[in-house]
């Protein structure tokens, strides 16, 4: 089922690529002059909440429950967005994150409790990177 999470996030990027809006350098997540625009998804609706509330994402990464929802995301772009992934059988969450037009994508090595969860889209939507640092990553092959 994780596999169709990040074939998701796959499809965010090459929806850019095949229309040439990626970016001619490096990517990077730090951030801009201009104010970023978050969007909060998950399984069954793409759109929760655009620049979502603190309120909003607590009540989306609660709402995880393994059956109906099993994945809850933020974008702030087509080639930059973030996943979390509700482990059931151990009552935790992993996390996928996709950097830049290059499509590099990245997995939680661990396993983590819900409060990092939320923590850690909370960081994501600051446009600093300090959410980089929370959690172990791995590039996924």
């Amino acid at each position: 089922m994780r596999i169709a999470y990040a074939l998701t996030l796959l499809l965010i990027w090459g929806t850019s690529v095949l229309a040439n809006d990626h970016p001619a350098t490096a990517p990077t997540t730090a951030p801009s002059a201009d104010k970023m625009n978050y969007t909060l998804g998950n399984d069954n609706n793409e759109n929760l909440a655009k620049n979502p509330t603190a309120d909003q994402i607590k009540a989306a990464v609660a709402s995880l429950d393994g059956d109906k929802v099993n994945a809850v995301y933020i974008h702030k772009d087509e080639t930059h967005a973030i996943q979390v992934n509700w482990e059931a059988d151990t009552s935790s969450f992993s996390f996928i994150y996709i950097d830049g037009g290059d499509a590099h994508m990245y997995a939680s090595k661990k396993k983590y409790p819900p409060d990092v969860a939320v923590t850690l889209l909370l960081s994501y939507m600051s446009g600093k990177d300090d959410w980089l640092k929370m959690v172990d990553w791995a590039p996924m092959k």
